[in-house]
């Protein structure tokens, strides 16, 4: 099994959530003349006329929990005993999935919401699979022993193949009021996780033993996995190391729309706001390199997406509700 071979079974695990694009914008940024590095994009979440698409979004999320919290060999499963059932529909295998992805998510307790963290977790999983390219290489949700408990670590991981070279996304997701705050506690997680050789050691052997490349040909999983085993293989040499944060916070511009003018199209809501948010990326970027500074932390192996959403709360709230 040569190296391409693996590389295409890799990009096989990645759903490539085009559908994303309709709730989550990017805001396209020109490049520095100087030719600077930009640490930081810009999400945001898109309208509907003049309002924000919080409640379609959070049906897509919901949508998406089987990709996120179930191992894909146990979706494979599921869908071979629906197709070789009688009429080749039975949705019960489905079903029991799908329940199976509540139960592994925190219960919302509103007099708690700072704990309800894991709506940020997928929404990672969601921008990573869509913008970043990669596919998730551990659903790490399903390792949960009780659902009442956080899983503890690394939030997301996910991988790509790019120029021969296997690129390794380390995923922190941040729920914050600001993207200030948001990224402080970004660049604190990485400088803890880099600093933390045991941490790592111990995020590659779930990736090892418990991954999604198990979906694979075992030939084709042989040769991903070498490029994971620090002792007796060459590939790790060639692997990119990349910590990517996904910064969720509340964002003030929401509030400053402008009138419903049926003289003009309905995107002129959401042509105002980008307009607006748009002037924000310099603070963005230079918040998060005078953070990641303090922590010293490399500016150049990593980056952040700051997705602006009209209220985190709500965010935690609606999903939380929307699960049970």
């Amino acid at each position: 099994m040569d190296t391409e071979d693996s590389e295409n079974g890799l990009e096989s695990l990645r759903e490539n959530d085009e559908e994303l694009d309709r709730y989550i914008g990017l805001v396209q940024i020109p490049d520095c003349s100087n030719g600077a590095h930009h640490r930081s994009k810009l999400l945001f979440l898109r309208f509907e006329e003049d309002v924000p698409r919080d409640d379609a979004f959070i049906e897509h999320l919901l949508d998406s929990i089987i990709a996120y919290a179930i191992p894909k060999k146990k979706r494979q499963a599921a869908l071979a005993r629906s197709n070789e059932s009688r009429t080749h529909t039975d949705t019960r295998p489905l079903a029991r999935l799908h329940r199976e992805a509540r139960r592994l998510f925190l219960e919302y307790d509103p007099d708690n919401t700072g704990r309800f963290g894991e709506v940020g977790e997928l929404i990672a999983y969601c921008v990573a699979e869509r913008h970043l390219g990669a596919a998730q290489i551990a659903a790490k949700l399903s390792l949960k022993t009780n659902s009442n408990m956080p899983v503890h670590g690394i939030d997301g991981i996910h991988a790509k193949f790019e120029d021969g070279i296997m690129n390794v996304f380390w995923l922190e997701s941040k729920l914050a009021q600001s993207a200030n705050d948001g990224a402080k506690e970004f660049a604190i997680s990485t400088a803890a996780f880099v600093s933390n050789r045991a941490q790592y050691l111990r995020e590659l052997t779930i990736i090892t033993d418990f991954s999604n490349l198990d979906a694979l040909p075992q030939d084709q999983k042989n040769v991903l996995l070498s490029y994971f085993d620090m002792y007796d293989s060459e590939s790790v040499l060639q692997k990119r190391d990349r910590h990517v944060g996904f910064i969720c916070y509340e964002e003030k511009i929401y509030s400053k729309g402008i009138p419903v003018d049926d003289s003009k199209p309905p995107s002129i809501h959401e042509e105002h706001f980008i307009e607006l948010y748009a002037k924000q990326h310099q603070h963005h970027d230079e918040a998060l390199l005078k953070h990641l500074n303090n922590n010293n932390v490399s500016p150049m192996k990593l980056q952040a997406f700051f997705i602006a959403v009209p209220s985190v709360d709500g965010l935690r709230q609606k999903f939380g509700e929307a699960l049970k």
